[in-house]
C-alpha cells in the first residue's frame, strides 16, 4: 500500500555496497541527482485538467507513484468515465491522481463523492490543481 501512496519501501541495514569507480577516484565529482522528469503536456489527463474552469471541482479518487497503479486501480475499480490520470509534480516526484469528473459547484459533485465513499475521495478545485 505505501507504494500506491507514494511512499518507498525501506531497505534494511546490511553490508555497504562497494563504491563505484567515480567514488573511488580522489577528486572526482559524485553525480548529481537526475531531475524529475516533468508530465508531458500532451498527456490526456493534463490536457483535459488544464480545460476545465478553474472553479470547478473534481472528484479526487486515489494518489499513486505510477501510471500503472493507476491505471489497475480505475479497472479494479470500475470506475466508470469521465476518469482521468493527472500527474502532479510534487517537489521532486510525480503523483498521479485519478479523478472524476467536472462539477461548477461543490454541491454538484458531492453526490458523486458521497457514491464512491468507500474510496475515501476528496474534492478539489481545478485551480489548485494547477499551481
Amino acid at each position: 500500500m505505501a507504494k500506491c501512496l507514494g511512499g518507498e519501501e525501506t531497505a534494511s541495514a546490511g553490508p555497504k555496497a562497494p563504491a563505484s569507480a567515480a567514488e573511488k577516484k580522489p577528486g572526482a565529482r559524485p553525480k548529481a541527482p537526475q531531475p524529475v522528469p516533468k508530465p508531458a503536456s500532451g498527456d490526456a489527463g493534463t490536457r483535459w485538467v488544464l480545460a476545465q474552469p478553474s472553479q470547478n471541482f473534481t472528484v479526487q479518487m486515489g494518489a499513486f507513484s505510477t501510471r500503472d497503479a493507476a491505471s489497475t486501480f480505475i479497472r479494479q475499480e470500475s470506475l466508470p468515465a469521465p476518469v482521468y490520470i493527472y500527474p502532479l509534480q510534487k517537489a521532486k516526484t510525480v503523483q498521479y491522481l485519478v479523478l472524476h469528473g467536472s462539477f461548477a459547484a461543490r454541491a454538484n459533485a458531492d453526490p458523486a463523492k458521497q457514491k464512491y465513499g468507500r474510496l475515501k475521495p476528496w474534492l478539489r478545485r481545478f485551480g489548485d490543481l494547477r499551481q
